[in-house]
């Protein structure tokens, strides 16, 4: 699914997941801060779009998680 979305897909995609965010309140908030972080969870053999880390010195994925205030 990953190689097959257009830009317009995205933005589409960007949209349901914030009205869906917003739905799990009562009233949606005014202002949303979020914490944006990367892990790296390590891969076995020959992954597709697996990339070599310096730091742990082995390859992986580096996925990006996102965080409200109340740990959503």
């Amino acid at each position: 699914m990953e190689n097959v979305s257009t830009q317009r897909d995205l933005i589409r995609m960007g949209r349901v997941l914030l009205r869906f965010y917003c739905q799990c309140f009562a009233r949606a908030p005014g202002q949303i801060v979020l914490d944006i972080d990367d892990t790296f969870d390590a891969v076995q053999e020959h992954q597709q779009l697996r990339l070599f880390n310096a730091y742990y010195d082995e390859y992986g994925f580096q996925p990006i998680v996102v965080f409200d205030g109340s740990r959503r």
